[in-house]
């Protein structure tokens, strides 16, 4: 018959620190996304399939673009009369995108850029581009979907 051990102070704290530490390491590495690189949420294609809308000409500045929250969209308009749809959720840790000027998408989370005409990252961290979405311009508004 063995005889039972009771744990000295110190095997504690140490089992204590390595479990805390671990579980720590596990929410770091879940927030950060796959190992691709991928954000959070899952796949681009599957958030993105159900999304369309619509926003008023007059309210995407040439030069810049519109956030519209509501449909988690991105419009730009780098320049007079070209339009562009893109997800204005960050793909690399799932951020909603804060500003649009000219040239660039930008994340506030890590300053993640991304281009206004194609949506691939420029710098920052984000690897992927942001989903496209099909732009149809009318004579009052931009729709996409």
């Amino acid at each position: 018959m063995s005889e039972r051990q009771d744990p000295s102070r110190r095997g504690v704290i140490r089992g204590s620190a390595a479990v805390g530490g671990g579980i720590a390491t596990a929410a770091l590495l879940a927030a950060c996304g796959g190992p691709d690189g991928e954000g959070a949420g899952g796949s681009a294609a599957e958030a993105d399939a159900a999304v369309s809308g619509s926003i008023p000409l007059t309210e995407v500045p040439v030069g810049g673009g519109a956030i519209v929250a509501a449909t988690e969209t991105v419009v730009t308009q780098p320049a007079a009369g070209e339009f562009f749809a893109f997800s204005s959720i960050c793909t690399h840790q799932g951020c909603p995108v804060s500003q649009v000027t000219a040239e660039h998408i930008i994340c506030p989370c890590h300053s993640s850029h991304y281009d206004t005409r194609t949506g691939e990252p420029v710098s920052g961290p984000a690897n992927q581009a942001l989903a496209p979405r099909t732009v149809t311009v009318t004579e009052t508004e931009v729709e996409y979907s």
